[in-house]
């Protein structure tokens, strides 16, 4: 796991155990009591994420670092001077079967137990994931389409097209850690295209909103959000650092031809909304900077300038 140990025996009974996350890790799980040297309630553990390292998630319904197996009279302490990220969420869209939503972006930091977290270093980040952008519902004669939502940063997928020979155009896939995420793809015939993937970068620049005709119907993968893809009308950017994935642009429900996906949202915020001439459909929420548990959290000067998303 990349995880480097140190124990070291204090006065009155008590045991301090450093442990220094030391290199790139997915999905890291400290469990106090699995500590050697670990004693109930007489522990102190200082948690080190080295400067330039990555915690990440590989999947929204896990967190990329979660803290466990305390006791009451231990305490916890992390130092994050590198980046931990939550997972972004896929855009809407269609696999294939059936219609899909926009999936939220998962958690950074899961709590279980009080801490004290410095993340004053200038170089420290900790953001949940984006939530994907929603897709547009459109219909064209007799045959509905989906034009699909942009990927939220922390490496959401941009959603999927289904295509009326039946294949899927798979959307572009999210960056790798400190990576923009990538392209959609378009292709003519039959007319297609996917929305473009979130990346892992923080803060991150969303992609940038595409029209048809003009800049491409495909979207754009980004360092944090990735946009939505466009038929005739323009769709949602990705959301930059923390900011929600844009709109796409709006239709009437008894509109043209037309609609957009809406763009995923940055680093712990919401994707936007896709709009077509048959339905809108809403983009999915982000993922908590710190999901507390019902546990309490203290910030090293109060600072908070670099944590992205909701703590609670």
């Amino acid at each position: 796991m990349g995880a480097i140990q140190q124990m070291l025996l204090t006065g009155k009974g008590r045991t301090t155990i450093n442990v220094a996350i030391a290199a790139n890790t997915s999905n890291y799980t400290l469990t106090a009591s699995a500590q050697g040297g670990y004693s109930a309630g007489k522990t102190d553990i200082i948690l080190t994420v080295n400067a330039g390292i990555y915690v990440w998630s590989s999947a929204t319904g896990t967190p990329a670092m979660t803290l466990t197996g305390f006791a009451a009279g231990d305490t916890l302490n992390v130092v994050n001077l590198g980046r931990i990220m939550g997972c972004g969420g896929k855009g809407g869209g269609h696999n294939g079967t059936s219609a899909v939503a926009a999936v939220a972006g998962g958690n950074a930091i899961s709590l279980g137990f009080a801490a004290t977290i410095d993340n004053t270093n200038a170089s420290a980040y900790i953001g949940g994931g984006g939530g994907g952008g929603g897709r547009a519902d459109c219909i064209v004669k007799t045959l509905t389409f989906w034009t699909p939502g942009g990927g939220g940063a922390g490496g959401g997928a941009g959603g999927d097209w289904f295509q009326t020979n039946g294949s899927v155009i798979v959307g572009g896939a999210g960056g790798g850690i400190g990576a923009s995420g990538s392209d959609g793809t378009a292709i003519a015939s039959p007319m297609s295209m996917s929305a473009g993937g979130g990346g892992r970068i923080f803060p991150g620049v969303g992609g940038a909103a595409v029209l048809n005709g003009t800049s491409g119907p495909f979207g754009l993968g980004g360092g944090s959000g990735g946009s939505g893809a466009s038929y005739t009308q323009v769709s949602g950017a990705g959301g930059s650092g923390s900011a929600a994935g844009g709109d796409a642009g709006v239709v009437p429900i008894s509109g043209g031809v037309n609609g957009a996906g809406g763009g995923g949202g940055g680093w712990g915020a919401s994707g936007g909304i896709g709009y077509g001439n048959a339905a809108q459909t809403s983009g999915a929420a982000g993922g908590k900077a710190v999901n507390l548990n019902g546990n309490g959290i203290t910030w090293v000067s109060g600072n908070t300038t670099r944590v992205y998303g909701v703590v609670s």
